[in-house]
Protein backbone atom coordinates (compact mmCIF):
# COMPACT_ATOMS: atom_id res chain seq x y z
CA UNK A 1 0.00 0.00 0.00
CA UNK A 2 0.91 3.67 -0.21
CA UNK A 3 3.10 4.98 2.59
CA UNK A 4 1.32 7.49 4.79
CA UNK A 5 2.73 10.91 5.67
CA UNK A 6 1.78 12.73 8.83
CA UNK A 7 2.49 16.47 8.42
CA UNK A 8 2.25 16.98 12.17
CA UNK A 9 5.31 14.78 12.69
CA UNK A 10 7.40 16.58 10.09
CA UNK A 11 9.95 19.00 11.52
CA UNK A 12 12.59 21.27 10.03
CA UNK A 13 15.73 21.91 12.04
CA UNK A 14 17.20 25.25 11.07
CA UNK A 15 20.98 25.68 11.20
CA UNK A 16 22.63 27.81 13.81
CA UNK A 17 22.66 31.42 12.75
CA UNK A 18 25.96 33.30 12.53
CA UNK A 19 26.60 35.88 15.21
CA UNK A 20 25.04 39.21 14.17
CA UNK A 21 23.89 41.14 17.23
CA UNK A 22 21.44 39.16 19.33
CA UNK A 23 21.58 36.07 17.17
CA UNK A 24 19.69 32.93 18.01
CA UNK A 25 22.25 30.76 19.74
CA UNK A 26 20.64 27.37 19.39
CA UNK A 27 19.02 25.36 16.63
CA UNK A 28 15.34 26.19 16.23
CA UNK A 29 12.59 23.83 15.19
CA UNK A 30 9.93 25.88 13.44
CA UNK A 31 7.13 24.77 11.15
CA UNK A 32 5.87 28.22 10.16
CA UNK A 33 7.90 30.71 8.16
CA UNK A 34 7.68 34.47 8.61
CA UNK A 35 7.20 36.90 5.72
CA UNK A 36 7.92 40.55 6.58
CA UNK A 37 7.14 43.54 4.37
CA UNK A 38 10.16 45.75 3.76
CA UNK A 39 9.80 49.46 4.44
CA UNK A 40 11.76 52.53 5.59
CA UNK A 41 11.74 51.35 9.22
CA UNK A 42 14.13 48.47 8.45
CA UNK A 43 15.80 49.34 5.16
CA UNK A 44 19.34 49.66 6.62
CA UNK A 45 21.63 46.59 6.76
CA UNK A 46 21.85 46.62 10.57
CA UNK A 47 18.06 46.73 10.81
CA UNK A 48 17.77 43.83 8.38
CA UNK A 49 20.21 41.76 10.42
CA UNK A 50 18.07 42.38 13.50
CA UNK A 51 14.88 41.26 11.75
CA UNK A 52 16.56 38.17 10.30
CA UNK A 53 17.90 37.33 13.76
CA UNK A 54 14.34 37.58 15.03
CA UNK A 55 13.22 34.93 12.53
CA UNK A 56 12.21 36.60 9.25
CA UNK A 57 12.50 34.08 6.39
CA UNK A 58 11.12 36.01 3.41
CA UNK A 59 11.33 39.72 2.59
CA UNK A 60 8.26 41.11 0.81
CA UNK A 61 8.66 44.23 -1.32
CA UNK A 62 5.34 45.91 -2.12
CA UNK A 63 5.31 47.33 -5.65
CA UNK A 64 2.34 49.54 -4.73
CA UNK A 65 4.61 51.87 -2.73
CA UNK A 66 7.80 53.76 -3.41
CA UNK A 67 9.64 54.27 -6.68
CA UNK A 68 11.33 51.63 -8.84
CA UNK A 69 14.68 53.15 -7.90
CA UNK A 70 13.96 52.89 -4.17
CA UNK A 71 12.69 49.32 -4.44
CA UNK A 72 15.77 48.37 -6.50
CA UNK A 73 18.06 49.81 -3.83
CA UNK A 74 16.21 47.94 -1.08
CA UNK A 75 16.39 44.62 -2.92
CA UNK A 76 20.10 45.04 -3.57
CA UNK A 77 20.65 45.69 0.14
CA UNK A 78 18.65 42.57 1.06
CA UNK A 79 20.79 40.47 -1.25
CA UNK A 80 24.04 41.87 0.19
CA UNK A 81 22.90 41.13 3.74
CA UNK A 82 21.73 37.67 2.71
CA UNK A 83 25.14 36.95 1.16
CA UNK A 84 26.86 38.08 4.35
CA UNK A 85 24.75 35.75 6.44
CA UNK A 86 24.87 32.88 3.94
CA UNK A 87 21.27 32.01 4.72
CA UNK A 88 18.28 31.07 2.62
CA UNK A 89 16.26 34.26 2.91
CA UNK A 90 13.64 34.65 0.19
CA UNK A 91 12.98 37.87 -1.74
CA UNK A 92 9.40 38.46 -2.89
CA UNK A 93 8.01 41.24 -5.09
CA UNK A 94 4.26 41.79 -4.65
CA UNK A 95 2.74 43.34 -7.79
CA UNK A 96 0.17 46.10 -7.45
CA UNK A 97 -2.38 44.79 -9.94
CA UNK A 98 -5.29 46.82 -11.33
CA UNK A 99 -6.37 49.84 -9.26
CA UNK A 100 -10.11 49.85 -8.63
CA UNK A 101 -10.49 52.85 -6.38
CA UNK A 102 -12.34 56.05 -5.79
CA UNK A 103 -10.52 58.91 -7.49
CA UNK A 104 -9.59 62.28 -6.11
CA UNK A 105 -12.40 64.10 -4.28
CA UNK A 106 -12.17 67.82 -3.47
CA UNK A 107 -13.47 67.00 0.02
CA UNK A 108 -14.94 63.96 1.82
CA UNK A 109 -18.36 63.16 0.40
CA UNK A 110 -21.19 62.39 2.82
CA UNK A 111 -23.32 59.46 1.64
CA UNK A 112 -26.75 58.97 3.20
CA UNK A 113 -28.84 55.77 3.00
CA UNK A 114 -31.26 55.97 0.08
CA UNK A 115 -29.26 58.68 -1.69
CA UNK A 116 -28.78 58.32 -5.45
CA UNK A 117 -25.13 58.65 -6.53
CA UNK A 118 -23.34 58.49 -9.87
CA UNK A 119 -19.93 56.96 -10.55
CA UNK A 120 -17.89 58.27 -13.49
CA UNK A 121 -14.37 57.73 -14.87
CA UNK A 122 -11.95 60.01 -13.04
CA UNK A 123 -10.90 61.90 -16.17
CA UNK A 124 -14.48 62.92 -17.04
CA UNK A 125 -16.26 63.07 -13.66
CA UNK A 126 -18.24 66.24 -13.12
CA UNK A 127 -19.30 68.07 -9.95
CA UNK A 128 -21.31 65.84 -7.63
CA UNK A 129 -20.20 62.62 -9.34
CA UNK A 130 -17.97 60.05 -7.67
CA UNK A 131 -14.78 59.64 -9.70
CA UNK A 132 -13.28 56.17 -10.07
CA UNK A 133 -9.87 55.03 -11.33
CA UNK A 134 -11.56 52.06 -13.00
CA UNK A 135 -12.82 53.20 -16.41
CA UNK A 136 -14.50 49.85 -17.15
CA UNK A 137 -16.84 49.98 -14.14
CA UNK A 138 -19.92 50.65 -16.29
CA UNK A 139 -19.03 47.73 -18.55
CA UNK A 140 -18.60 45.24 -15.72
CA UNK A 141 -21.49 45.94 -13.32
CA UNK A 142 -25.20 45.38 -13.85
CA UNK A 143 -28.49 46.35 -12.23
CA UNK A 144 -28.69 44.97 -8.73
CA UNK A 145 -24.92 44.53 -8.30
CA UNK A 146 -23.33 45.81 -5.10
CA UNK A 147 -20.34 48.12 -4.94
CA UNK A 148 -18.50 48.17 -1.62
CA UNK A 149 -16.38 51.17 -0.67
CA UNK A 150 -13.69 51.76 1.94
CA UNK A 151 -13.22 48.10 2.94
CA UNK A 152 -16.98 47.52 2.94
CA UNK A 153 -17.81 50.28 5.43
CA UNK A 154 -19.99 51.87 2.74
CA UNK A 155 -22.14 50.05 0.20
CA UNK A 156 -24.28 51.00 -2.78
CA UNK A 157 -26.62 49.06 -5.04
CA UNK A 158 -26.47 49.62 -8.81
CA UNK A 159 -29.72 51.01 -10.24
CA UNK A 160 -28.72 51.72 -13.80
CA UNK A 161 -25.88 52.00 -16.31
CA UNK A 162 -25.74 54.63 -19.05
CA UNK A 163 -22.67 54.84 -21.28
CA UNK A 164 -19.76 55.22 -18.84
CA UNK A 165 -21.92 56.30 -15.87
CA UNK A 166 -23.17 54.02 -13.10
CA UNK A 167 -26.10 55.13 -10.96
CA UNK A 168 -26.53 53.53 -7.56
CA UNK A 169 -28.48 53.86 -4.33
CA UNK A 170 -26.62 54.10 -1.02
CA UNK A 171 -27.27 51.18 1.35
CA UNK A 172 -24.65 51.85 4.03
CA UNK A 173 -23.73 55.51 4.36
CA UNK A 174 -20.86 57.49 5.81
CA UNK A 175 -18.03 59.77 4.73
CA UNK A 176 -16.32 58.73 1.50
CA UNK A 177 -12.74 59.95 1.06
CA UNK A 178 -10.36 60.03 -1.88
CA UNK A 179 -8.49 56.90 -3.03
CA UNK A 180 -10.60 54.45 -1.03
CA UNK A 181 -10.85 50.94 -2.42
CA UNK A 182 -13.82 49.63 -4.37
CA UNK A 183 -14.84 45.97 -4.18
CA UNK A 184 -17.19 44.33 -6.68
CA UNK A 185 -18.34 41.07 -5.05
CA UNK A 186 -19.57 38.43 -7.47
CA UNK A 187 -18.56 40.49 -10.51
CA UNK A 188 -16.31 39.06 -13.23
CA UNK A 189 -14.05 42.07 -13.48
CA UNK A 190 -12.66 42.57 -16.97
CA UNK A 191 -9.48 44.36 -15.86
CA UNK A 192 -6.37 42.33 -16.72
CA UNK A 193 -4.58 40.86 -13.71
CA UNK A 194 -1.27 42.05 -15.18
CA UNK A 195 -1.15 45.80 -15.88
CA UNK A 196 1.43 47.79 -17.83
CA UNK A 197 2.94 48.93 -14.53
CA UNK A 198 3.11 45.32 -13.38
CA UNK A 199 5.01 44.35 -16.53
CA UNK A 200 7.58 47.04 -15.84
CA UNK A 201 7.88 45.86 -12.23
CA UNK A 202 8.27 42.25 -13.40
CA UNK A 203 11.25 43.27 -15.56
CA UNK A 204 12.75 45.05 -12.54
CA UNK A 205 12.16 41.95 -10.40
CA UNK A 206 13.88 39.68 -12.92
CA UNK A 207 16.87 42.02 -13.08
CA UNK A 208 16.99 42.15 -9.27
CA UNK A 209 16.99 38.35 -9.01
CA UNK A 210 13.92 37.91 -6.84
CA UNK A 211 12.84 34.45 -5.73
CA UNK A 212 9.06 35.02 -5.80
CA UNK A 213 6.58 37.25 -7.61
CA UNK A 214 3.07 37.62 -6.20
CA UNK A 215 0.28 38.38 -8.66
CA UNK A 216 -2.59 40.47 -7.32
CA UNK A 217 -6.26 40.14 -8.21
CA UNK A 218 -5.98 36.56 -9.53
CA UNK A 219 -9.33 35.24 -10.74
CA UNK A 220 -8.41 32.34 -13.03
CA UNK A 221 -5.45 30.13 -13.97
CA UNK A 222 -4.87 32.07 -17.20
CA UNK A 223 -3.86 35.11 -15.12
CA UNK A 224 -0.87 33.19 -13.80
CA UNK A 225 -0.09 31.57 -17.12
CA UNK A 226 0.31 35.03 -18.66
CA UNK A 227 2.83 35.98 -15.96
CA UNK A 228 4.66 32.66 -16.24
CA UNK A 229 5.48 33.41 -19.89
CA UNK A 230 7.35 36.54 -18.79
CA UNK A 231 9.59 35.12 -16.08
CA UNK A 232 12.22 32.37 -15.86
CA UNK A 233 11.28 29.10 -14.19
CA UNK A 234 13.62 29.86 -11.32
CA UNK A 235 11.17 32.51 -10.09
CA UNK A 236 8.20 31.05 -8.23
CA UNK A 237 4.72 32.53 -8.68
CA UNK A 238 2.35 33.31 -5.82
CA UNK A 239 -1.36 33.77 -6.49
CA UNK A 240 -3.05 36.33 -4.27
CA UNK A 241 -6.55 35.20 -3.38
CA UNK A 242 -8.49 38.41 -2.75
CA UNK A 243 -11.54 38.13 -5.05
CA UNK A 244 -14.50 35.90 -4.30
CA UNK A 245 -14.60 34.93 -7.98
CA UNK A 246 -11.17 33.28 -7.56
CA UNK A 247 -12.86 30.56 -5.52
CA UNK A 248 -14.78 29.34 -8.57
CA UNK A 249 -11.61 27.80 -10.02
CA UNK A 250 -9.40 27.62 -6.96
CA UNK A 251 -8.08 24.17 -7.89
CA UNK A 252 -6.99 25.46 -11.30
CA UNK A 253 -5.29 28.46 -9.69
CA UNK A 254 -3.46 26.14 -7.30
CA UNK A 255 -2.23 24.07 -10.22
CA UNK A 256 -0.96 27.15 -12.07
CA UNK A 257 0.85 28.68 -9.06
CA UNK A 258 3.69 27.67 -6.77
CA UNK A 259 2.08 29.12 -3.64
CA UNK A 260 -0.90 31.21 -2.60
CA UNK A 261 -1.28 34.30 -0.45
CA UNK A 262 -4.67 34.82 1.18
CA UNK A 263 -5.33 38.57 1.24
CA UNK A 264 -7.78 38.13 4.08
CA UNK A 265 -8.68 41.85 4.29
CA UNK A 266 -9.94 42.18 0.72
CA UNK A 267 -11.38 38.67 0.71
CA UNK A 268 -13.22 39.45 3.94
CA UNK A 269 -14.89 42.39 2.25
CA UNK A 270 -16.25 40.23 -0.56
CA UNK A 271 -17.15 37.17 1.53
CA UNK A 272 -18.89 36.76 4.89
CA UNK A 273 -16.17 36.96 7.54
CA UNK A 274 -16.77 33.39 8.69
CA UNK A 275 -16.08 32.03 5.17
CA UNK A 276 -12.55 33.44 4.96
CA UNK A 277 -10.87 30.80 7.19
Amino acid sequence: GRASFNPFLFQVRLPRRPSHGNAVSAAVIRHTKIVATLGPSWARPDQMHALFNAGVNVVRVNASHGTPELRREWMQTVKRVRDERRESIGLLLDLQGPRIRVGKLPAPLRLEPGQLVTFAPEESAGPGEIPTTYAALARDVHDGARILLDDGLLAVRVRGVANDRVKATVEYGGDLKSNKGMNLPGIDVSAPALTDKDREDVNEAIAAGVDYIALSFVRKPADLEGLRRLVPRSIKLIAKIEKDTALRDLCGILEASDAIMVARGDLGVELPFEDVP
